[in-house]
């Protein structure tokens, strides 16, 4: 199966929507945001285009299937970078781990010391799947998001990219 991972275009806006409203278990973005109502594409366009994003999108036999993106903290000092991604439930296993691994290779290639992601308590099987990446957990958010009726805890895993004296 051809798997392939690239920058996000606005040509990928209407799928990044897509997916991103699929209220699904794999990906972490979708729990954190409290929306009462669907993003748009516009909402979309405003973020990836942003000068401090980093978006990638990966694509299934040509078909675009989840998207990350790396959110730069800091300006001219950026060091750090909170990493949000969803992929489509059907394509988790082929896409799943060239788009990690290719965001990753983004933020080594900004020269990042860290990344950082959040995910909810209780996502196991998400949790084991960046561990496998390098990612520990490093902090938990009480009651930081509203999931199926009631407040969970969020777990934040960081990378170190590169260590620094």
């Amino acid at each position: 199966m051809k798997v392939k991972t690239r920058c996000m275009t606005k040509k990928d806006l209407e799928d990044v929507n897509r997916i991103q409203n699929l209220r699904h278990l794999f990906g972490n973005d979708i729990y954190l945001i409290p929306r009462p109502y669907e993003r748009t594409v516009k909402d979309y366009e405003k973020l990836a285009m942003d000068e401090h994003t980093f978006p990638l999108v990966v694509e299934v036999k040509g078909k675009v299937v989840g998207y990350s993106t790396l959110h730069v903290l800091g300006g001219r000092s950026a060091h750090m970078s909170f990493v949000s991604f969803s992929i489509d439930p059907e394509h988790v296993k082929p896409a799943a781990k060239p788009l990690l691994q290719a965001t990753i290779d983004v933020g080594k290639r900004l020269n990042l010391v860290k990344l950082f992601i959040e995910i909810l308590d209780g996502s196991d099987e998400l949790q084991r799947f960046v561990e496998d990446f390098g990612f520990e957990a490093e902090t938990r958010r009480r009651k930081a998001a509203f999931f199926k009726r009631r407040f969970v805890d969020c777990i934040g895993l960081g990378l170190v990219l590169k260590e620094v004296t």
